[in-house]
């Protein structure tokens, strides 16, 4: 009966791995739970450096959500905060969120202002011309989507789908008489990919992809917010997946930027070192004097594998 006891020990161990790597998978699931943080500072983390990041007040989500992807945005003098509401029951986030933000810092309340029956994340706002629009994260559904605002924050039409292909965190920027827009595109169906860049005459398009594209290789360079003017230096937030997802974000300075080159640097980098309960941060935005980014709390999954 050696033989029999010997196959049995066998196959508990390879119950025991199966299960181990079940738990593993849902614990890299459930304890991802990210929070949105704010500040106000009349100085950035640029210059504030990371030191600053314990500053930021955490705001808190309903039970079995978590908000991730802040956005900034200033209209008729009030300012306005996007995010993703996730919800953990599905792994999906299908609504966007927003709220007015008091100039404390402080949160008048989330409304929901952008529902889809596939995920939505990253709701990039920004003004063109006399519109106001939202480029939100839509790779799920195959597509990069730009929608127009109708009657802000509270309404949104689809305006034009820009792309026929899964884009992450696709960032536009309008410089000197140029649309430009940076996006991740996945490589064999993962979130891991190269970020490649795109021009256009119009923000409607049609695309065509700039000579030096991809600009990062995979896991990095993705995008972590709206490029952000400061005294006529264009700086964009990035975003580095490695060791694993939404680990870091950085600040980049594009020095130049035309048709023909694109040349960029790296000013600063920030990583979730500051707290031993984070595990990633992965957005960063300010305007005027407030300042925002998201940050996964919880334990890492990778320290009990």
């Amino acid at each position: 009966m050696h033989w029999m006891s010997t196959r049995l020990k066998t196959g508990e161990r390879f119950v025991k791995k199966l299960l181990s790597q079940t738990v593993l998978h849902s614990l890299r699931h459930s304890l991802h739970h990210w929070r949105v943080g704010l500040r106000v500072s009349k100085t950035s983390l640029l210059d504030d450096g990371l030191q600053a990041l314990s500053a930021f007040r955490w705001i808190d989500s309903p039970r079995g959500h978590f908000y991730a992807d802040p956005m900034l945005f200033e209209h008729e003098g009030r300012i306005w905060l996007f995010v993703e509401d996730y919800l953990h029951a599905t792994n999906r986030a299908q609504t966007i969120l927003a709220a007015e933000l008091s100039e404390d810092g402080s949160v008048d309340g989330f409304m929901p202002v952008l529902t889809r029956p596939y995920h939505v994340s990253y709701p990039l706002v920004f003004r063109h011309k006399d519109d106001i629009y939202m480029l939100p994260e839509t790779a799920e559904h195959h597509t990069i989507e730009l929608y127009r605002s109708v009657r802000f924050p509270f309404q949104w039409r689809l305006h034009k789908v820009l792309f026929d292909h899964a884009g992450y965190d696709t960032t536009p920027l309008e410089f000197e008489g140029r649309w430009y827009f940076f996006t991740t595109l996945p490589e064999q169906g993962t979130r891991d990919g190269y970020t490649h860049v795109f021009m256009a005459d119009d923000l409607a398009g049609p695309w065509e992809p700039h000579p030096v594209s991809p600009l990062y290789p995979p896991g990095k360079g993705r995008g972590a917010g709206p490029i952000i003017r400061v005294d006529g230096r264009l700086i964009r937030p990035t975003q580095c997946g490695i060791p694993v997802y939404g680990y870091s974000f950085s600040l980049d300075e594009i020095i130049q930027l035309d048709p023909k080159r694109i040349v960029h640097q790296r000013l600063a980098t920030f990583e979730p070192t500051w707290s031993r309960h984070l595990r990633g941060t992965h957005t960063y935005g300010r305007v005027g004097q407030i300042e925002v980014i998201d940050s996964c709390w919880g334990v890492n999954p990778y320290d009990v594998m």
